[in-house]
């Protein structure tokens, strides 16, 4: 239930970008790359799914100023391009989800 749950969103968040006239760069299990101009957008569409009594964002961006290039699944870096050097997130980040996330309800 809570797989499909994900793959519903995912691909709400896809079809919402449709509509938007634009499309996400990748998609994962528990997170999805947006075009930073449409990120905003994102959170409004999925913040009145919110089930919790607490009013926080069900969504957040993680990182701001970052780039992707994929190549495939799984296959993909993170990076910041500032100055013309490129530098690349740590490792034990860049396995975390990057784009949006779901928050947690408490501290």
């Amino acid at each position: 239930m809570i797989t499909s749950g994900a793959r519903l969103f995912l691909t709400m968040a896809e079809a919402r970008l449709k509509e938007l006239g634009t499309i996400h760069a990748y998609m994962d299990t528990d997170s999805v790359f947006v075009p930073p101009e449409k990120a905003q957008k994102i959170v409004d569409f999925f913040q009145p799914l919110n089930p919790y009594s607490v009013n926080i964002p069900l969504l957040k961006p993680e990182k701001e100023n970052l780039w992707f290039y994929g190549i495939s699944s799984k296959r993909y870096a993170l990076y910041y391009y500032e100055n013309e050097k490129i530098s690349f997130m740590e490792k034990k980040i860049l396995h975390a989800s990057w784009a949006w996330t779901f928050n947690k309800p408490f501290p």
